[in-house]
């Protein structure tokens, strides 16, 4: 059995597919996507081209699902990353009663929050009226740097939670990195 924290990520796209690999060196991941890596990720996900067409969780070598994040019970891990863009699969995580690490971009912008239900703000405050960071990847292509930078922004703020020595999440209030410029 292992005494290694457990998180869930859920989306191994564009800020999962560079977070992922991180984690997995010091934690024990699960990773969660329905999706397959194709051709026009090529620019911005971190995978080699020899995984093309092939589920992104089974790709990424980790334990896996690959299935869509569609219920709360799906959870079971010390912190769940939600690295998808979709305003669904970010409620369902914070409605899971557990922590949770939202890390996001737009094309040239990048986000992450940590939400600890009773101790810190819940991030969908940051959402516009529709649930969404505001990003629509078929207008706006995502960019690596901001994949690669919402990333490192939750790989920060994965490290704050699970270390003893920083015990700023028993005080946090509006736990958010954000970073960009406006178009």
């Amino acid at each position: 059995m292992s005494s290694k924290k457990r998180i869930d990520v859920i989306g191994a796209g564009g800020v999962g597919s560079w977070l992922i690999p991180v984690l997995a060196k010091k934690y024990d991941v699960r990773v969660i996507d329905g999706d397959d890596f194709e051709p026009n990720n090529r620019e911005r996900q971190n995978f080699p081209n020899s995984k093309l067409y092939e589920n992104k969780a089974k790709a990424m070598g980790q334990r896996f699902e690959p299935v869509f994040l569609t219920d709360k019970d799906q959870l079971d891990a010390d912190l769940v990353v939600c690295c998808t863009d979709t305003a669904e699969s970010k409620q369902i995580c914070l409605s899971a009663g557990m922590p949770v690490v939202i890390a996001g971009n737009e094309t040239y912008s990048s986000e992450a929050y940590l939400y600890v239900p009773g101790k810190t703000d819940n991030p969908a405050e940051y959402y516009t009226e529709d649930g969404e960071t505001g990003h629509d990847c078929r207008r706006d292509p995502q960019t690596v740097e901001a994949n690669f930078m919402a990333a490192a922004m939750a790989l920060k703020l994965v490290q704050m939670f699970f270390d003893p020595e920083w015990n700023g999440v028993h005080h946090m209030r509006g736990s958010r990195f954000a970073i960009g410029v406006e178009a």
